[in-house]
Protein backbone atom coordinates (compact mmCIF):
# COMPACT_ATOMS: atom_id res chain seq x y z
CA UNK A 1 0.00 0.00 0.00
CA UNK A 2 1.23 3.44 -0.90
CA UNK A 3 -1.78 5.56 -0.01
CA UNK A 4 -2.92 6.75 3.40
CA UNK A 5 -3.99 3.64 5.40
CA UNK A 6 -7.66 4.47 5.85
CA UNK A 7 -9.99 1.75 7.19
CA UNK A 8 -11.50 1.31 3.71
CA UNK A 9 -8.13 0.94 1.97
CA UNK A 10 -6.90 -1.52 4.59
CA UNK A 11 -9.98 -3.71 4.22
CA UNK A 12 -9.92 -3.45 0.42
CA UNK A 13 -6.31 -4.66 0.45
CA UNK A 14 -7.15 -7.60 2.75
CA UNK A 15 -9.94 -8.64 0.38
CA UNK A 16 -7.91 -8.11 -2.81
CA UNK A 17 -4.68 -9.82 -1.73
CA UNK A 18 -6.18 -12.39 0.67
CA UNK A 19 -4.09 -11.02 3.52
CA UNK A 20 -3.72 -13.44 6.45
CA UNK A 21 -1.96 -11.26 9.05
CA UNK A 22 -2.50 -7.56 9.72
CA UNK A 23 -0.01 -5.37 11.61
CA UNK A 24 -1.13 -1.91 12.72
CA UNK A 25 -1.80 0.38 15.68
CA UNK A 26 -4.79 0.48 18.02
CA UNK A 27 -6.12 3.67 16.42
CA UNK A 28 -6.72 1.89 13.11
CA UNK A 29 -8.66 -0.95 14.77
CA UNK A 30 -10.82 1.57 16.64
CA UNK A 31 -11.48 3.49 13.41
CA UNK A 32 -12.52 0.34 11.56
CA UNK A 33 -14.92 -0.63 14.32
CA UNK A 34 -16.20 2.95 14.43
CA UNK A 35 -18.02 2.39 11.13
CA UNK A 36 -21.14 0.36 11.80
CA UNK A 37 -21.44 -2.73 9.59
CA UNK A 38 -18.16 -2.09 7.75
CA UNK A 39 -17.16 -5.75 8.07
CA UNK A 40 -20.08 -6.85 5.87
CA UNK A 41 -18.79 -4.76 2.94
CA UNK A 42 -15.58 -6.78 2.47
CA UNK A 43 -14.53 -10.42 2.29
CA UNK A 44 -12.20 -10.73 5.29
CA UNK A 45 -12.30 -14.52 5.56
CA UNK A 46 -8.57 -14.86 4.80
CA UNK A 47 -7.58 -12.88 7.90
CA UNK A 48 -6.47 -15.17 10.74
CA UNK A 49 -4.96 -12.63 13.11
CA UNK A 50 -4.16 -8.97 13.71
CA UNK A 51 -1.23 -7.50 15.62
CA UNK A 52 -1.34 -4.23 17.54
CA UNK A 53 1.52 -2.19 18.94
CA UNK A 54 2.61 1.40 19.52
CA UNK A 55 -0.08 2.19 22.10
CA UNK A 56 -2.40 0.23 24.41
CA UNK A 57 -5.45 -1.45 22.94
CA UNK A 58 -8.47 -1.88 25.16
CA UNK A 59 -10.06 -5.24 25.97
CA UNK A 60 -13.38 -3.91 24.70
CA UNK A 61 -11.81 -3.21 21.28
CA UNK A 62 -10.26 -6.67 21.11
CA UNK A 63 -13.55 -8.34 22.06
CA UNK A 64 -15.57 -6.36 19.52
CA UNK A 65 -12.98 -6.98 16.80
CA UNK A 66 -13.10 -10.75 17.31
CA UNK A 67 -16.90 -10.73 17.34
CA UNK A 68 -17.28 -8.60 14.20
CA UNK A 69 -14.18 -9.43 12.14
CA UNK A 70 -13.79 -13.04 13.26
CA UNK A 71 -10.12 -13.21 14.26
CA UNK A 72 -8.08 -12.26 17.35
CA UNK A 73 -5.94 -9.18 17.93
CA UNK A 74 -2.58 -9.92 19.57
CA UNK A 75 -1.09 -7.01 21.50
CA UNK A 76 2.65 -6.36 21.69
CA UNK A 77 4.78 -4.11 23.87
CA UNK A 78 8.17 -2.94 22.72
CA UNK A 79 10.88 -0.39 23.40
CA UNK A 80 13.13 1.23 20.82
CA UNK A 81 16.17 -0.12 22.69
CA UNK A 82 15.15 -3.75 22.10
CA UNK A 83 12.04 -3.82 19.88
CA UNK A 84 9.35 -6.30 20.97
CA UNK A 85 9.84 -7.77 24.44
CA UNK A 86 6.29 -8.59 25.65
CA UNK A 87 3.29 -9.84 23.76
CA UNK A 88 0.35 -12.10 23.09
CA UNK A 89 0.19 -14.76 20.42
CA UNK A 90 -1.54 -17.95 19.36
CA UNK A 91 0.45 -19.94 21.92
CA UNK A 92 -0.10 -17.56 24.84
CA UNK A 93 -3.53 -17.73 26.49
CA UNK A 94 -5.04 -14.26 26.73
CA UNK A 95 -5.35 -12.68 30.16
CA UNK A 96 -7.74 -9.73 30.23
CA UNK A 97 -6.02 -6.39 30.75
CA UNK A 98 -2.54 -7.78 30.12
CA UNK A 99 -0.15 -7.14 27.22
CA UNK A 100 1.11 -10.70 27.54
CA UNK A 101 4.33 -12.25 28.77
CA UNK A 102 7.98 -11.57 27.98
CA UNK A 103 9.82 -13.03 25.00
CA UNK A 104 13.34 -13.86 26.16
CA UNK A 105 14.03 -10.68 28.13
CA UNK A 106 13.45 -11.08 31.87
CA UNK A 107 10.98 -8.51 33.18
CA UNK A 108 10.46 -7.17 36.69
CA UNK A 109 8.50 -4.43 38.39
CA UNK A 110 10.79 -2.37 40.63
CA UNK A 111 10.27 -0.07 43.58
CA UNK A 112 12.03 3.26 44.11
CA UNK A 113 15.19 1.48 45.28
CA UNK A 114 15.24 -0.73 42.17
CA UNK A 115 14.21 -3.82 44.11
CA UNK A 116 11.71 -6.24 42.51
CA UNK A 117 8.21 -5.93 43.94
CA UNK A 118 6.06 -8.96 44.79
CA UNK A 119 3.35 -10.11 42.37
CA UNK A 120 0.79 -7.39 41.53
CA UNK A 121 2.85 -4.59 43.10
CA UNK A 122 2.81 -1.39 41.00
CA UNK A 123 6.15 0.15 40.11
CA UNK A 124 8.60 0.82 37.26
CA UNK A 125 8.70 -1.78 34.49
CA UNK A 126 12.27 -2.96 33.91
CA UNK A 127 14.14 -5.64 32.01
CA UNK A 128 17.38 -7.43 32.84
CA UNK A 129 20.03 -5.58 30.86
CA UNK A 130 21.99 -8.74 30.01
CA UNK A 131 19.38 -9.69 27.40
CA UNK A 132 21.38 -10.00 24.11
CA UNK A 133 18.72 -8.12 22.17
CA UNK A 134 19.23 -4.89 24.09
CA UNK A 135 21.15 -1.85 22.91
CA UNK A 136 24.59 -1.01 24.31
CA UNK A 137 23.85 2.63 25.08
CA UNK A 138 22.68 5.96 23.67
CA UNK A 139 25.17 7.30 21.15
CA UNK A 140 26.92 10.38 22.53
CA UNK A 141 24.73 10.51 25.65
CA UNK A 142 26.49 8.74 28.51
CA UNK A 143 24.40 10.53 31.14
CA UNK A 144 21.16 9.16 29.73
CA UNK A 145 22.71 5.72 29.34
CA UNK A 146 23.74 5.68 33.02
CA UNK A 147 20.26 6.83 34.08
CA UNK A 148 18.54 4.10 32.07
CA UNK A 149 20.90 1.16 32.63
CA UNK A 150 21.19 0.80 36.40
CA UNK A 151 22.02 -2.07 38.75
CA UNK A 152 21.68 -4.63 35.98
CA UNK A 153 18.31 -3.31 34.78
CA UNK A 154 17.03 -1.38 31.80
CA UNK A 155 14.46 1.04 33.23
CA UNK A 156 11.43 1.99 31.13
CA UNK A 157 9.21 5.03 31.67
CA UNK A 158 6.16 2.86 32.26
CA UNK A 159 4.33 1.93 35.43
CA UNK A 160 3.19 -1.67 35.51
CA UNK A 161 2.29 -4.66 37.60
CA UNK A 162 3.10 -8.30 36.93
CA UNK A 163 1.05 -11.20 38.24
CA UNK A 164 2.34 -14.48 39.64
CA UNK A 165 2.25 -16.10 36.18
CA UNK A 166 4.41 -13.43 34.56
CA UNK A 167 1.65 -11.56 32.73
CA UNK A 168 2.43 -7.83 32.54
CA UNK A 169 -0.22 -5.13 32.98
CA UNK A 170 0.80 -1.65 31.81
CA UNK A 171 -0.65 1.06 34.05
CA UNK A 172 0.57 3.95 31.89
CA UNK A 173 3.63 6.11 31.46
CA UNK A 174 4.87 7.52 34.73
CA UNK A 175 4.94 11.04 33.28
CA UNK A 176 1.32 10.70 32.04
CA UNK A 177 -0.05 10.01 35.53
CA UNK A 178 -1.11 12.99 37.63
CA UNK A 179 -2.85 13.83 40.88
CA UNK A 180 -6.32 15.28 41.28
CA UNK A 181 -7.54 16.06 44.79
CA UNK A 182 -4.44 14.25 46.03
CA UNK A 183 -5.31 10.98 44.27
CA UNK A 184 -3.08 9.52 41.54
CA UNK A 185 -4.94 9.29 38.23
CA UNK A 186 -3.75 6.82 35.56
CA UNK A 187 -5.15 8.11 32.23
CA UNK A 188 -5.20 4.67 30.63
CA UNK A 189 -7.65 3.32 33.23
CA UNK A 190 -10.10 6.14 32.53
CA UNK A 191 -9.63 5.87 28.75
CA UNK A 192 -10.31 2.12 28.87
CA UNK A 193 -13.56 2.74 30.70
CA UNK A 194 -14.65 5.40 28.20
CA UNK A 195 -13.84 3.28 25.14
CA UNK A 196 -15.59 0.34 26.76
CA UNK A 197 -18.87 2.22 26.31
CA UNK A 198 -18.67 1.49 22.58
CA UNK A 199 -19.62 5.06 21.65
CA UNK A 200 -16.20 6.59 21.01
CA UNK A 201 -13.49 5.92 18.47
CA UNK A 202 -10.75 7.54 20.56
CA UNK A 203 -10.25 8.97 24.03
CA UNK A 204 -7.43 10.93 25.61
CA UNK A 205 -7.37 11.84 29.31
CA UNK A 206 -5.00 14.53 30.59
CA UNK A 207 -4.64 17.06 33.43
CA UNK A 208 -5.68 20.70 33.44
CA UNK A 209 -3.96 22.63 36.26
CA UNK A 210 -6.34 23.85 38.94
CA UNK A 211 -5.42 26.04 41.91
CA UNK A 212 -7.89 24.31 44.24
CA UNK A 213 -7.63 20.57 43.46
CA UNK A 214 -4.22 20.46 41.78
CA UNK A 215 -5.51 19.21 38.44
CA UNK A 216 -8.88 18.80 36.83
CA UNK A 217 -9.37 15.57 34.91
CA UNK A 218 -10.00 16.39 31.25
CA UNK A 219 -11.04 14.07 28.43
CA UNK A 220 -10.93 14.67 24.68
CA UNK A 221 -13.21 12.30 22.77
CA UNK A 222 -13.72 11.35 19.14
CA UNK A 223 -17.24 9.89 18.66
CA UNK A 224 -17.73 6.87 16.44
CA UNK A 225 -18.70 7.49 12.83
CA UNK A 226 -22.39 6.79 13.37
CA UNK A 227 -22.42 9.58 15.98
CA UNK A 228 -24.87 10.06 18.81
CA UNK A 229 -27.89 12.26 19.39
CA UNK A 230 -27.06 12.66 23.08
CA UNK A 231 -25.03 15.64 24.29
CA UNK A 232 -21.43 14.77 25.11
CA UNK A 233 -20.34 16.58 28.25
CA UNK A 234 -19.00 15.77 31.69
CA UNK A 235 -22.47 15.10 33.12
CA UNK A 236 -23.57 12.69 30.37
CA UNK A 237 -20.22 10.89 30.46
CA UNK A 238 -20.45 10.53 34.24
CA UNK A 239 -23.88 8.93 33.90
CA UNK A 240 -22.59 6.51 31.27
CA UNK A 241 -19.54 5.58 33.35
CA UNK A 242 -21.44 5.06 36.60
CA UNK A 243 -20.29 1.79 38.13
CA UNK A 244 -17.40 1.38 35.68
CA UNK A 245 -14.81 3.52 37.48
CA UNK A 246 -14.61 5.21 40.86
CA UNK A 247 -16.49 8.55 41.04
CA UNK A 248 -13.30 10.47 41.88
CA UNK A 249 -11.79 9.37 38.54
CA UNK A 250 -14.60 10.79 36.41
CA UNK A 251 -13.54 13.62 34.04
CA UNK A 252 -14.44 17.13 35.16
CA UNK A 253 -14.17 18.49 31.63
CA UNK A 254 -15.10 16.81 28.34
CA UNK A 255 -14.44 18.11 24.85
CA UNK A 256 -15.21 16.58 21.44
CA UNK A 257 -12.56 16.68 18.71
CA UNK A 258 -12.70 15.52 15.09
CA UNK A 259 -9.43 13.62 15.57
CA UNK A 260 -6.57 13.35 18.04
CA UNK A 261 -3.07 14.47 17.00
CA UNK A 262 -0.58 11.61 16.65
CA UNK A 263 3.10 11.12 15.94
CA UNK A 264 4.54 9.19 12.99
CA UNK A 265 4.10 5.90 14.87
CA UNK A 266 0.40 6.48 15.45
CA UNK A 267 0.69 7.34 19.14
CA UNK A 268 -1.65 9.99 20.49
CA UNK A 269 0.24 13.12 21.53
CA UNK A 270 -1.24 13.96 24.91
CA UNK A 271 0.39 17.39 25.19
CA UNK A 272 -0.92 18.44 21.77
CA UNK A 273 -4.40 17.24 22.70
CA UNK A 274 -4.28 19.40 25.82
CA UNK A 275 -3.14 22.37 23.73
CA UNK A 276 -6.04 21.93 21.29
CA UNK A 277 -8.56 21.73 24.12
CA UNK A 278 -7.16 24.86 25.78
CA UNK A 279 -7.38 26.68 22.45
CA UNK A 280 -10.98 25.52 22.06
CA UNK A 281 -11.85 26.73 25.53
CA UNK A 282 -10.19 30.10 24.96
CA UNK A 283 -12.28 30.64 21.83
CA UNK A 284 -15.56 30.00 23.62
CA UNK A 285 -17.57 33.08 24.57
CA UNK A 286 -17.44 34.10 28.23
Amino acid sequence: MEDRPSPQRILQTIERDRVTLLHSVATLYRRILGTEGIESSYDLSSLRGANSTGEPIEDSVRTEWERRIGCPIWEHYGVSEAQMVIGDGPGIPKREGSVGRTWGARAAVLDGELKPLPADGIGTLAFASDYPGFFLGYLGDEERTRATLRDGWFLTSDLARMDADGYVFIMGRADDCFKSKGVLIAPREVEDAILGLGKFEEACVFPLPDAVIGNRIAAALVPRGNGTDEPIDAASLARALAGRIAPFKLPHLVRVLAELPKNANGKTQRSQVAHLVLEQMAAEPG
